[in-house]
Formats: C-alpha cells, sequence, structure tokens
C-alpha cells in the first residue's frame, strides 16, 4: 500500500519495491487534492514502508519488517504516528 491513514493525516510510504515508485506519485497527486500540506507526512530514504506491513489496533500501529519495510522506514513511521497522537506499538 502506497499510503497509510492516520485519522485526519496522510503517511506516503517508500515502499522497498522500485516497481512501485510510479504508483506512489500517482497517490501523492490525489492525495494533495483532499489533504492541507501539514496533514501529509513522508517515509524517506534510506527508510523503507510498505503499507501491506502496517497493522492498526485500536490507538496503536504495528509495523513488520520485510523484504519492502526496513528498520528505518518502521521508526519513521512510528515517529510519525506518535506524534500525530497514536501509541506507538512496535
Amino acid at each position: 500500500d502506497i499510503c497509510v491513514a492516520a485519522n485526519n493525516a496522510m503517511i506516503i510510504t517508500n515502499p522497498g519495491t522500485p516497481t512501485r515508485a510510479a504508483e506512489c506519485h500517482h497517490t501523492i497527486s490525489a492525495i494533495k487534492n483532499h489533504f492541507s500540506p501539514n496533514n501529509i507526512h513522508y517515509i524517506t530514504p534510506p527508510g523503507q514502508l510498505d503499507g501491506g506491513d502496517v497493522m492498526k489496533v485500536d490507538n496503536s500501529f504495528y509495523v513488520g519488517l520485510s523484504t519492502r519495510t526496513n528498520d528505518i522506514g518502521a521508526r519513521q513511521f512510528l515517529e510519525l504516528t506518535e506524534r500525530l497522537g497514536f501509541v506507538g506499538g512496535g
């Protein structure tokens, strides 16, 4: 998944699969039409995160590591969600 919704914010992922890069550009354009810039956040290189590796339970997010999600991307994501008021689950 290219993005993860977190209440009134969107987190744009950075999947570790190069073929997903074009999807990111199209998705970002669409999201910018519906969210203010202050509510759009990004996982940045060398961090990699695929939304399919993210799970939300109650007020916590959990991130699994895979070939598409690395430790740096997981940490960036959890830091972002904590700033947005969620509990970092791990």
